[in-house]
């Protein structure tokens, strides 16, 4: 069965039935064709091949760069735009409370996570508290992150006085989490271990879930606080994550 030719190279005589092939040779047939070489239908020497693969690394270099330079700038303005568009915001869609105050107010929730982290762990508590938090926020949340700006929050914060947006580092929202961590130790001490202190130890059965529970509170037996964080920034972006359009 005679296997039709499909694609005819411009430069030489040859032809190909599959796209594929066709697009690999030409090429390097336009190359070599450009170099005023005649012999098109002889195997190029080792110095027309080296001659071809300096001019497609030349090609490539400058493709690289000028793609380099483009996602730079389309990701300067990016940044530019949105922070453009959250500081320009009406007084009511701007939110109450800056980050910092808006964490102050929920750490006074946290005592009634405590039990989420007994039944699982320190990461789920926070998380559960968050959620809530989100869920029935009156107004504009103080952290933002959209689906067409990856990896980048904005928060609303002060800055000499002026509440402002900015974009965030993790070192910004770490220093919240931070908080909520360190209250989660203090309501446990305040409120589970003062009343089991005398019986922790009297009774096995107190002592074992004393260190049990305050193993996770900590964060569990591996503790790590930068990957702890990380899940926790992770999680926190994936529920707040909202389209741009939200604020065009």
């Amino acid at each position: 069965m005679d296997v039709k030719l499909k694609y005819k190279c411009e430069y030489c005589v040859k032809e190909y039935s599959t796209k594929y092939n066709y697009d690999r040779h030409i090429a390097c047939c336009h190359i070599y064709n450009s170099n005023n070489n005649e012999e098109l239908d002889v195997v190029p020497s080792i110095k027309d091949i080296y001659t071809i693969v300096k001019e497609l690394a030349l090609k490539v270099t400058k493709l690289e760069e000028e793609n380099k330079r483009l996602r730079s700038y389309g990701y300067k303005q990016e940044k530019l735009n949105i922070l453009e568009l959250l500081n320009n915001l009406s007084g009511e869609k701007q939110p109450k409370y800056t980050l910092d105050i808006w964490i102050n107010n929920l750490l006074s929730n946290v005592k009634l996570y405590l039990p989420n982290v007994f039944d699982t762990n320190l990461l789920t508590g926070i998380i559960s508290l968050l959620e809530n938090s989100i869920n029935n926020n009156d107004g504009t949340l103080p952290i933002r992150t959209f689906s067409n700006s990856k990896n980048t929050t904005y928060i609303y914060c002060d800055d000499n006085g002026n509440n402002i947006w900015k974009q965030a580092s993790n070192k910004d929202i770490d220093k919240e989490i931070r908080k909520i961590c360190r209250q989660f130790i203090i309501d446990f001490k305040e409120i589970w271990y003062k009343k089991h202190e005398d019986l922790i130890n009297e009774d096995d059965a107190i002592n074992n879930k004393y260190v049990d529970y305050y193993t996770k509170i900590l964060g569990g037996i591996n503790n790590n606080d930068d990957l702890l964080y990380q899940k926790i920034r992770t999680e926190i972006s994936k529920k707040i994550k909202e389209d741009l359009t939200n604020i065009t």
